[in-house]
């Protein structure tokens, strides 16, 4: 659960930095804080067990996120509707 805050949480917050940082106008603050809300790909299990690593952790960090990103994604429209206003 902590690594899903991390990665959605902390990146939406990076997300909104860079917007401020790069002066973005609506269109690429929105793709930016989409993406930067979405939960982390399906494919990183199979690159995890490629590697050795621990596919049910990162099965599980897929999962959270996916759940989670409800929350990330509503964050991130409702932040870059208030950036056009």
């Amino acid at each position: 659960l902590a690594v899903a805050a991390v990665k959605l949480g902390i990146g939406l917050g990076l997300g909104v930095l860079c917007v401020l940082a790069f002066r973005l106008d609506h269109d690429e603050t929105l793709a930016l804080l989409v993406m930067a809300a979405c939960p982390t790909a399906v494919t990183s299990v199979v690159l995890v067990g490629q590697i050795g690593g621990d596919r049910g952790l990162a099965a599980s960090c897929v999962g959270v996120t996916t759940a989670l990103s409800v929350f990330s994604l509503g964050g991130a429209l409702a932040i870059a509707h208030l950036w056009q206003a």
